[in-house]
């Protein structure tokens, strides 16, 4: 499991310009592929529901051959929401299935919250704890 915390710089009126900053700097990182693979799916994603959950908080959640691990993205600076991208791999789809509904369950709790708003390091402990 990968888990980053980015935080963006400047204004964005849409969730897809997320997407866009995003996938640009998970590129450069060499984390995925092909960004605008990864904007098509997600992009594809919305068109099937709508992404934010609860007022001020998106769950944007794809299966994605871009990446060869399960990609935890917590992103901060879009209108003072919460963005939490979560990423399969879609080759091994099924061994993270039971992982993801951990973390989407465990959404409605405040400590989870509390934890996105701390380091990387322990948003990445956290998610580790609750898998066990």
């Amino acid at each position: 499991m990968i888990v980053l915390k980015k935080e963006l710089e400047g204004q964005y009126d849409s969730i897809k310009e997320v997407y866009e900053i995003l996938s640009c700097i998970l590129q450069e990182e060499g984390i995925i592929k092909n960004k605008q693979n990864l904007i098509s799916s997600l992009i594809q994603r919305e068109e099937l529901g709508p992404v934010e959950i609860m007022p001020n908080f998106y769950l944007p959640h794809i299966k994605t051959d871009e990446i060869e691990d399960l990609l935890i993205v917590n992103v901060e600076g879009f209108k003072n929401n919460k963005i939490l991208f979560i990423l399969v791999p879609e080759e091994n789809f099924l061994s993270y299935r039971e992982c993801v509904i951990k973390i989407i369950m465990k959404l409605d709790e405040k400590d989870f919250i509390k934890k996105m708003e701390s380091s990387e390091k322990i948003l990445k402990e956290y998610l580790e704890s609750i898998q066990k």
